[in-house]
């Protein structure tokens, strides 16, 4: 199982599963953001609620909370990074 830890105010970053993933929130909150989409509240996530990153979709996932966000994933995830325009416009602060 692949974990993430990304403190408040960090992300994970513009990135990309070749695969697809399944991914739980196990502590947390946070905003997913999708390229090409405006930011709607039905992309907030918290503890205890899934949400699935299809193949190839580009996304950032922002910590929203005031404490940790811990993500998990029952398979084995594949991360690719997007074009750098895409990953200059945040810093990752994740502990993987």
């Amino acid at each position: 199982m692949a974990q993430i830890t990304v403190d408040p105010g960090g992300s994970a970053g513009w990135h990309s599963h070749p695969g697809g993933a399944i991914i739980i929130v196990k502590q947390g909150s946070l905003t997913r953001l999708l390229t090409g989409r405006p930011q709607v509240p039905d992309h907030h996530v918290q503890r205890g609620q899934a949400f699935i990153e299809r193949p190839g979709e580009v996304d950032n996932v922002l910590n929203t909370g005031t404490i940790p966000y811990i993500l998990s994933s029952p398979s084995r995830v594949c991360l690719r990074a997007p074009p750098r325009e895409l990953t200059s416009r945040t810093q990752a602060h994740a502990r993987v």
